[in-house]
């Protein structure tokens, strides 16, 4: 069974990264918080184990800026999946 990490934030972080990240998916929170439920009902119905990960605007964007890599929704789920990977092994 494969893992899937998903970034979770806060409404207040979701304002500052739609602003930072490019081509951010989400024009709202709610709507953020739909295409993850939608996301991880999928992986789920295919057999997969999902695991949501805290990660903060402050976060993301300070790893960003420091690897100089491409502010994207994919660099967003890979933080998330390396921070879940580190922190959270007993919940894989």
């Amino acid at each position: 069974m494969s893992t899937l990490f998903l970034p979770r934030i806060t409404a207040a972080d979701h304002d500052i990264l739609s602003n930072f990240i490019h081509n951010y998916p989400a024009d709202s929170y709610d709507k953020w918080l739909y295409l993850q439920t939608k996301e991880a009902a999928e992986w789920e119905g295919s057999g997969g184990k999902v695991v949501f990960v805290d990660l903060s605007a402050d976060d993301f964007i300070n790893y960003a800026r420091q690897t100089g890599a491409r502010a994207d929704v994919h660099l967003l789920k890979a933080v998330a999946f390396a921070k879940g990977k580190h922190c959270c092994p007993a919940r894989n």
